[in-house]
């Protein structure tokens, strides 16, 4: 579980709850919750614990299997820092869980809908630009017409944009 991989990454930095907290700007109690499992985080909050561990999503996901992998290897190869690297890398091909499948699909998902919210942002935003310029290249009378048909335009519902029912 997630919880318990941030519980066992900020252990292992000797970090308090409250320090790891104030690197992620959550709150302390925010971080009990999440290391006891009694909430999930959103992405945002996923996103701030990996930074403040310099880490990536995906190896706070899979943090028991690194810190797991990591203590076998200092202990078999204490002296030999190549073979102690090659040995965790080659132990950390263990499958996820299902829930861990899940979450990470999920984020995924996220990405590609802020992604798809910013694209229609910068197309409406050029849509904006392409009208004004228009717009400014009509003369006088042309402006006028403009203003009427969109003030037409504004009596039609089917010229609006559909309500957000997130």
């Amino acid at each position: 579980m997630i919880g318990n991989n941030i519980k066992n990454l900020r252990k292992k930095k000797g970090w308090s709850q409250e320090l790891l907290a104030t690197k992620c700007g959550l709150h302390r109690n925010s971080i009990y919750n999440i290391e006891k499992s009694a909430t999930m985080p959103g992405m945002p909050q996923i996103k701030a614990i990996a930074n403040a561990f310099e880490i990536s999503v995906d190896e706070l996901f899979d943090a028991d299997t690194v810190l797991v992998a990591e203590l076998v290897a200092e202990n078999l190869f204490p002296n030999d820092e190549q073979k102690a690297i090659e040995y965790k890398e080659s132990h950390l091909l263990e499958e996820l869980e299902d829930e861990q499948l899940i979450f990470i699909a999920n984020y995924y998902k996220q990405i590609d809908e802020v992604f798809i919210r910013e694209t229609r942002i910068v197309h409406d935003s050029l849509l904006q630009r392409e009208m004004i310029g228009a717009f400014n290249s009509l003369n006088r009378r042309g402006k006028f017409e403009a203003l009427d048909r969109i003030h037409e335009m504004l009596h039609n519902q089917r010229y609006f944009n559909e309500p957000n029912n997130n």
